[in-house]
């Protein structure tokens, strides 16, 4: 019905050329496409480029239809396909407009997807199937995906790892100049065409506004993951194809002494290069300690299990769904002992499969400031790559033993009954370990992967489960209600968190033989100030980084320690330290110069004024990752928020940068009166050896990270004295121990520091605190989620309405 109402427009006698045609279709469309260009493209070079660019699509699909379309009519599918690919000429022209919104390029591209289908089925109905509008419409879809992740990449929604997803095509015909078996002709999939719909609809996925952050990388990594490996399956398919071919073509044997092995050994081969691969992926282990060469002559009671199932299933319907199943979790569990591996090293615990999710973005960008953007993206891209190949090699490995199955039923009876043994001696090991039950012996291997997936289920249930309570612990607040809070304070309130600050500045002689002179001889001048000091130490519920959860427990007076709680602690309507200030008269703040993106949570926080980086005026360059020193950030405070003839006191919270990994360059102290917009700083930011340079040796890292501590000490220690004369009440504490192998101290420990007036000073000996900046050896170890209620018992003259539950 459709086909023959447009007959008369694109079968006239006057048109005999369906390239013609498709000129006449081009030119017709030519006025709506140029008003919709100056209207949303805002003219100018974007408009150029569309207009541009879809000339030469039109000029190529016209020249192609007149040359190879076998059909004597354009039909209604090939103006479809057209308008497809007009769509993504103006979604590349909008690459190049300023200002252009996420939600117009979410629609464009939604439209362009969903038109992608129905001219086949156009052209099936009406009898126009051919090679060059099926060229065509999968060039469109190539086009349409290159173009969605220069997109995701220009926005900087993602990184340059995105372009995997969009360019692979292009790179697969590249290598097929240097490789001409790719060139072949490959057969109709439908696996082909269902992972190429999954990665445009990632692609989309990506650019709709409403696709949370966390969600980005899961989405990219499982969409190029299947691309990878749908390419990687057909680039196999056509290297085998064109070996058969010159085998049959009567190709000669090579001469050059290599000598070959018989179909049969061939096959040996095979068989136990495959059991190598899975032996190699169950035996990785998921803690450095593991990294070891001892750790590739343990042999792992799964492996058995596995093989025997393989050969006792062999060629039935069966052995599918296990293939699937077994590459899953092999690559799943991979996945999770390498992300255990990069725990341990950084903060010295376990991967939490429900609440670490949201670190892979912090991780990304810490690797790109300790090893160049460009290095991350490769090193980023390598594991992906990695990744997809191990995805291939396990299911290769699988298919081998399947096929190796006896064909006799009753040998394959006997090896089913051999699996069940094994499994039953891997269940037994698996109980021992999870002391369910004592064996009186000892099995001859270890199922230690089963292992930590039942203890990453565990985990995770575990993880809910203190959810629940952690919500109900959160909705109580012996402090909510009460009148009269914090009125003992007299001046401004300036809380420190002093970035990787640690218990091992004190304790670890590589750094306290730098950091304790600093600290004592800070005191000596403080003190002849007139100012009093008082010291202890913190346990902090982190190590190693995330340090939002060091203050959100400190804010909250509940224990942070997990991203899930951290949302849950923002979820709830319990009242932080800060929104108890901002209610007993103090104007409250927060002071974040590494914030460089959008900080949403921080209106649940009870900061009335928040300060990120691009709000403090800094005009210098940036110290690698580090956006600022923190004298400038010290500075910036005091220009903005404690100005002369304020009505209100300030309560605010300053999170320092300077002390950041990768520790490189390290800032000096200069004088105040002489920061202004921060150039000051520049030759500073440019000195020294790069990150890169520096992170090839771990004892250049730690040489770094105790310079870098040291100034952060200086600078705070400089900001108090430059205000002995009005003192605010200052309260500075680390935020986490360092990474392990950088603070060789496996406590969460963090000294914290008290300076001010000494009516102030004073009352914080009740916390456990000692005279001084050096706190004892012997100091009590105050958990950091007790510092809320406790600063608000010290200050306040009123007692909270109810006391709270032990």
């Amino acid at each position: 019905m459709i086909e023959g109402r447009t007959r008369e427009i694109f079968h006239a006698r006057a048109v005999t050329s369906p390239g013609a045609s498709l000129m006449l279709v081009g030119l017709g469309l030519a006025l709506p496409l140029y008003l919709a260009s100056a209207m949303f493209l805002q003219g100018g070079l974007a408009t150029f480029v569309f207009l541009a660019v879809l000339a030469g699509v039109m000029a190529v699909f016209a020249r192609a239809l007149t040359a190879h379309y076998p059909h004597p009519r354009l039909g209604l599918c090939n103006v479809v396909t057209f308008f497809r690919a007009a769509l993504v000429c103006f979604l590349f022209g909008m690459l190049f407009a300023p200002g252009v919104s996420g939600w117009l390029v979410f629609a464009i591209a939604t439209v362009a997807f969903s038109l992608d289908g129905i001219d086949g089925w156009l052209a099936r109905r009406a009898g126009l199937v051919s090679v060059v509008g099926a060229r065509f419409d999968m060039e469109t879809d190539a086009a349409l995906a290159a173009v969605l992740s220069l997109w995701l990449l220009v926005s900087d929604t993602t990184g340059a790892e995105i372009l995997v997803l969009g360019f692979t095509r292009y790179a697969f015909v590249l290598v097929s100049y240097v490789l001409p078996a790719l060139k072949g002709s490959l057969l109709p999939s439908w696996r082909r065409k269902a992972i190429c719909v999954v990665q445009i609809a990632a692609l989309i996925l990506l650019v709709c506004p409403l696709t949370p952050n966390a969600a980005i990388p899961a989405i990219t990594l499982g969409a190029t993951a299947l691309l990878l490996w749908s390419f990687a399956v057909d680039t196999m398919w056509l290297l085998r194809q064109a070996s058969s071919h010159e085998q049959g073509a009567g190709r000669r044997p090579s001469s050059s002494g290599i000598v070959r092995l018989s179909p049969g050994g061939r096959q040996v081969m095979r068989v136990v290069l495959a059991a190598v691969i899975l032996h190699l992926v169950l035996i990785l282990p998921h803690h450095p300690g593991g990294l070891a060469g001892s750790t590739l002559a343990r042999f792992p009671l799964e492996l058995p299990v596995l093989l025997l199932l393989l050969l006792a299933l062999g060629r039935s319907w069966a052995t599918l769904p296990l293939r699937v199943a077994v590459t899953a979790a092999l690559l799943g569990l991979t996945v999770f002992k390498l992300a255990d591996l990069a725990m341990f090293s950084a903060l010295a615990r376990a991967f939490n499969p429900l609440a670490d999710l949201a670190l892979a973005e912090a991780g990304y960008r810490l690797l790109i400031g300790a090893i160049g953007p460009v290095l991350a993206v490769l090193a980023l891209l390598g594991a992906i790559i990695a990744l997809g190949c191990l995805g291939l090699a396990v299911w290769w490995a699988t298919g081998i033993w399947a096929n190796a199955a006896p064909a006799s039923p009753r040998w394959q009876a006997a090896v089913g009954g051999a699996a069940c043994l094994a499994g039953g001696l891997a269940v037994a090991d698996v109980g021992d370990r999870i002391e369910r039950w004592d064996l009186p012996y000892n099995t001859p291997g270890a199922a230690r992967s089963t292992v930590m997936a039942i203890d990453k289920l565990q985990t995770a249930r575990a993880t809910l489960r203190d959810l629940q309570a952690f919500e109900a612990a959160a909705a109580s607040d012996p402090f909510a209600g009460t009148p009269g809070l914090l009125d003992l304070i007299d001046r401004d309130v300036i809380v420190v968190f002093l970035e990787s600050y640690g218990r091992t500045s004190l304790d670890n002689p590589l750094y306290a033989d730098l950091h304790r002179p600093t600290l004592a001889e800070g005191q000596v001048r403080l003190e002849a100030l007139g100012l009093s000091t008082a010291s202890g130490i913190l346990s902090s519920p982190t190590r190693g980084g995330q340090s939002w959860l060091a203050h959100a427990s400190f804010a909250n007076g509940v224990w942070v320690n997990s991203d899930t709680r951290y949302r849950a602690a923002l979820a709830s309507e319990r009242q932080t330290l800060f929104h108890l200030a901002a209610n007993a008269g103090f104007e409250t703040a927060a002071v974040m110069p590494q914030i460089t993106l959008d900080w949403p949570e921080s209106s649940r926080m009870g900061f009335r004024t928040v300060l990120a980086a691009d709000d403090l005026g800094y005009e210098g360059l940036n110290f690698n990752w580090v956006t600022m020193p923190d004298q400038f950030t010290y500075a910036a405070l005091d220009r903005i928020l404690r100005q002369q003839g304020r009505s209100k006191k300030a309560f605010i919270q300053v999170a320092t940068g300077s002390s950041h990994a990768p520790w490189v360059p390290v800032p000096t102290l200069v004088p105040w009166d002489r920061i202004e917009d921060g150039a000051i700083f520049n030759d500073m930011a440019t000195a020294g050896d790069t990150p890169q340079a520096v992170w090839r040796d771990r004892d250049r890292v730690r040489a770094q990270y105790r310079l870098a501590v040291d100034y952060a000490l200086q600078a705070i220690l400089s900001y108090a004295e430059k205000h002995g004369d009005e003192p605010p009440l200052l309260v500075v504490m680390g935020d986490h121990q360092a990474a392990g192998f950088v603070a060789q101290d496996d406590r969460p420990d963090v000294p914290i520091h008290v300076i001010g007036p000494a009516h102030l000073v004073d009352r914080t000996m009740a916390w456990g605190l000692s005279p001084g900046l050096i706190p004892p050896k012997d100091a009590p170890v105050i958990a950091m989620d007790r510092m809320r209620d406790l600063f608000l018992s010290a200050f306040s003259s009123v007692s909270p309405r109810r006391q709270a539950a032990k």
